[in-house]
């Protein structure tokens, strides 16, 4: 049997995985699919519900699954209900999204099986990159927001029984450095109502990031800082998204501003000639400080006055091994 969407049509999404990374974008993907349709299919997403959205597991005879109960194992349900269809669901287009052990870090794959499409993922990238990947081949490029790149609009889309596709990153970190940021501090004034570029503008920038299929950012700081604002670390954990500093504000510090509170001197004078202790020092103080959760340590120096560097000696310049 295959898996259909089509106009004045239903469509069922159960999220197996109610992380809230995956949850965004399952709920993205809900507006994605009535963007392709012009608003001419109706789509229920269960199983994600939050303040903003009051989404309720609705549990009935027209389900996609058969469950009564949600197993919560941190905050993924993956029981034997989550991996079977109902039989009640001819007129239903059925969509669960779920983790599965696929081999490799934020690896996806699609399966239709007996008219149900199960977007799986390794983890929560992995989810995440499995339901943005539908959302591009139905016809939503990620340049949607940024480009004003247009959808592509369907009156029916099908995939056929048995369709199987997978696919997995080859690099572990893929990602942008916001640089000389001050036009863009410009335009987050003017369209998104911020005072610098904060959490409305990095939500979409996240956003395009996982779209692509990318983890990492090195975020703006010449404008501000990205850390000043609690929020937009906050929102980069709940969205997946690392967040690491550029060779020019390591340690999430910002250049312009001297490294308070620390015991090694900074200023954009003077060339950095920390040891690897000095460097781990000032990485933990700064992580303790932003209070974000750690996934990958950075350690970069620059000689932001390279005339400063003349006559030094390679050995004062010790890196972490």
């Amino acid at each position: 049997m295959d898996w259909e969407l089509h106009s004045g049509g239903n469509v069922r999404i159960l999220c197996c995985d109610r992380t809230q990374a995956v949850c965004i974008a399952a709920r993205n993907l809900v507006k994605d699919i009535e963007k392709v349709f012009s608003g001419n299919i109706h789509v229920d997403l269960e199983n994600c519900t939050d303040d903003e959205y009051s989404i309720k597991i609705q549990n009935n005879s027209n389900s996609c699954i058969n469950s009564e109960n949600y197993n919560n194992d941190e905050n993924i349900a993956d029981t034997e209900e989550c991996r079977t269809p109902s039989d009640d669901t001819q007129d239903i287009s059925c969509i669960v999204i779920r983790r599965r052990e696929l081999g490799k870090k934020e690896a996806y794959s699609h399966l239709v099986q007996d008219g149900v499409l199960y977007i799986s993922g390794q983890d929560r990238r992995g989810v995440i990159y499995g339901i943005y990947e539908l959302s591009r081949w139905l016809g939503v490029s990620p340049w949607y927001y940024f480009a004003d790149v247009p959808v592509k609009k369907r009156d029916k889309a099908v995939l056929p029984d048995g369709y199987s596709y997978d696919d997995y990153p080859s690099v572990e970190y893929r990602g942008i450095f916001i640089n000389d940021e001050e036009e863009l501090d410009k335009w987050v004034r003017l369209h998104l109502g911020e005072e610098t570029i904060g959490v409305k503008a990095y939500e979409k920038i996240f956003e395009l990031l996982l779209r692509l299929r990318a983890n990492y950012i090195w975020p703006a700081m010449h404008v501000n800082s990205f850390n000043v604002k609690r929020d937009n670390g906050e929102l980069a954990d709940r969205m997946g998204i690392v967040v690491g500093t550029s060779h020019c504000d390591m340690l999430m510090r910002r250049r312009a501003i001297p490294m308070s509170g620390t015991t090694i001197p900074f200023r954009e004078e003077t060339v950095m000639c920390l040891t690897s202790i000095g460097v781990r020092v000032l990485s933990r103080i700064r992580i303790l400080k932003s209070d974000i959760r750690l996934e990958c340590e950075e350690y970069m120096i620059r000689a932001l006055r390279r005339k400063v560097l003349k006559g030094l000696k390679a050995r004062h310049l010790e890196m972490p091994r």
